[in-house]
């Protein structure tokens, strides 16, 4: 499953080839993915303006003119394409999103884990997805009071914690492990300073 980095990435990615561009037409190849797909998408999206993207956790989000947004999680296997309008369907294309740019924006996804909606700009934050996100982990509340405040009323394993997502968003299993790894070698080196420390007493 794609992680923050990752999705951060793809972010990037997508805002060079997409902001500023119309979209013209939306296809659906199915009608759900993990949860249903929206019929709302194809009407409230269609002749809009792309004009920003962001992440949020592991979630994309698309804003347009219309003060409406696509909320988007990759779920284990999904993926963003962006090639030349009317290029082949390759196997688990579910949405083709066609622009003015004569490219295409096209979500595969294989095992269909991935989520997608479209909402009012205003309900972002209420979402039930989004609503109970904890900080990211770059920003400036999270920080080391609030680590301990968490910290202190869970008895969970420190790996459950890191990947809980109302405690930090985007974290999973890879970026967990590799904070462990990295925090196991700080708590070594504090370990040898305090043997070499009591060894000069």
């Amino acid at each position: 499953m794609p992680e923050l980095p990752e999705v951060e990435t793809i972010v990037r990615g997508m805002s060079k080839h997409l902001i500023g561009f119309t979209i013209k037409s939306i296809n659906l190849q199915r009608k759900d993915l993990r949860f249903p797909i929206p019929n709302s998408l194809k009407n409230s999206l269609s002749g809009r303006k792309i004009i920003e993207i962001q992440r949020r956790g592991k979630y994309i989000i698309i804003y347009n003119n219309f003060n409406k947004l696509v909320l988007l999680h990759l779920g284990m296997s999904g993926r963003i394409k962006i090639r030349p309008k009317g290029s082949p369907l390759e196997k688990h294309d579910h949405i083709i999103i066609q622009l003015n740019s004569g490219k295409e924006i096209v979500y595969n996804d294989p095992r269909r884990f991935g989520m997608i909606d479209c909402i009012d700009k205003s309900e972002l934050s209420s979402h039930r997805w989004i609503k109970s996100l904890g900080p990211e982990p770059l920003s400036r509340s999270f920080n080391t009071n609030y680590a301990m405040n968490f910290f202190s009323s869970k008895s969970a394993p420190v790996k459950n914690i890191l990947m809980d997502q109302k405690f930090v968003a985007g974290v999973g299993n890879i970026y967990a492990c590799e904070a462990l790894f990295f925090l196991g070698f700080l708590l070594l080196d504090l370990e040898i300073q305090l043997i070499i420390k009591n060894q000069k007493i």
